[in-house]
């Protein structure tokens, strides 16, 4: 693993103070925001609160974004598959891995290969059947001449 790719967790946005964050959300309420930072809201043409709904979110985020930072719980698929998005779309994601306590830098879609190291099989399997997850690597890896 290249040296820096992961660092220990030392603070929160909040606890240090970090003004520059949007929060993206749809519905009509946003779930996590304890910064009070800036919302933007994203029209969702669905009612029911499942993958597809949040999906369109993530696509408007990964879109707009310059960058992502993302705190995942190592089971969430939809924080998979928003990684997946905003690499695809050649922006850098900070993955927070919550049960690990640390950082993992991401690049390309590549170097979503560090985040399979750190989950069991079965959940890999999971994340393959809903957001392509091994594919999707797998395509990234061919087009920079890795596979």
């Amino acid at each position: 693993m290249p040296t820096g790719l992961i660092k220990r967790f030392k603070g929160s946005l909040l606890e240090r103070g970090y003004d520059n964050v949007v929060v993206f959300y749809a519905g009509d309420l946003c779930r996590n925001n304890l910064g009070h930072w800036s919302t933007r809201k994203i029209k969702v043409d669905r009612v029911r609160r499942d993958f597809k709904f949040f999906t369109a979110k993530d696509i408007a985020m990964s879109d707009e974004a310059d960058y992502g930072f993302m705190i995942w719980d190592g089971e969430s698929q939809g924080t998979v598959n928003n990684v997946l998005n905003l690499l695809e779309r050649g922006k850098k994601v900070v993955v927070y891995l919550s049960p690990n306590r640390e950082f993992i830098t991401l690049t390309c879609p590549a170097d979503a290969t560090e985040l399979l190291k750190r989950i069991d099989r079965g959940l890999a399997d999971v994340l393959d059947k809903k957001v392509g997850l091994r594919r999707r690597i797998a395509a990234s890896q061919q087009a920079l001449g890795l596979a």
